[in-house]
């Protein structure tokens, strides 16, 4: 059973936010493909909404709090006989260099201001066509430079954010990787699950076949998952009337 991806749901504020970073993160690290002033016009849109979820002063001590949690509750596993100790030894140390990186890093090079050219696309980001030229000459002329121009100044502007990045994507993958799936039947359409407590992120994945898409509600404490039959663009989706077989992932760690 599978889909062409797994959809995820955070239970978390923390999660939520993570999630939002991880995914913008991506296209940086695509960024050798990209090849078009279109494309960079797109990166830098990009560039914007990871650094609006970045920038902010609170954003490193969350991070530093949540891989201490990690660390600490993976040690914990150590006394266990039936694990694979290589295994864990090396994903305590990645957490322990990712901490030691995350706290590097000094408090105030996450309020620091955008470089003042994209800044000026920043303030008419709102504004409904306002990145044309006769808006932004200079915003212009910077693209007229070329794509490899573009590129490189605006990974030296995300560098001093790479640490984040990076500690967001190895949390999630822990986290991520923290359950194995059990298959689950959504009764008409419907699925609620009630023991979520402890969770931090569910996945669900349908498989290819379906047609459907979860909408899925709640928090950490209950779960509302409804299976929507996608028909196409123009009319509103309606929740399948049939039994749903699904596989479910609740993950912490």
């Amino acid at each position: 059973m599978s889909s062409p991806y797994p959809y995820e749901f955070p239970l978390t504020e923390f999660i939520r936010t993570a999630l939002k970073i991880d995914r913008l993160a991506r296209f940086f690290n695509q960024s050798d493909a990209y090849t078009t002033e279109e494309e960079i016009r797109n990166l830098v849109m990009r560039m914007l909404e990871l650094y609006s979820l970045i920038a902010r002063a609170e954003l490193k001590n969350e991070l530093i709090k949540e891989v201490d949690k990690r660390a600490l509750r993976l040690n914990r596993l150590k006394k266990l006989p039936d694990i694979d100790h290589r295994a864990l030894k090396e994903t305590i140390a990645s957490l322990q260099s990712a901490l030691k990186e995350l706290k590097s890093i000094p408090t105030d090079s996450f309020s620091k201001s955008l470089p003042n050219l994209i800044d000026s696309v920043k303030q008419r980001q709102s504004i409904p066509g306002g990145q044309f030229e006769f808006d932004l000459p200079g915003y212009q002329y910077w693209l007229s430079l070329g794509v490899n121009n573009c590129k490189s100044q605006i990974m030296e502007v995300l560098s001093g954010l790479t640490p984040i990045t990076k500690t967001v994507s190895l949390l999630l993958d822990l986290i991520r990787n923290s359950a194995t799936g059990m298959t689950e039947t959504a009764t008409n359409g419907v699925f609620q699950l009630t023991d979520s407590s402890d969770g931090e992120l569910i996945i669900i994945q349908l498989s290819d076949e379906d047609n459907l898409y979860p909408e899925i509600s709640g928090g950490r404490h209950r779960v509302f998952i409804r299976f929507m039959e996608y028909t196409d663009i123009y009319n509103k989706a309606n929740q399948t009337k049939k039994n749903v077989r699904f596989l479910l992932k609740t993950c912490h760690i």
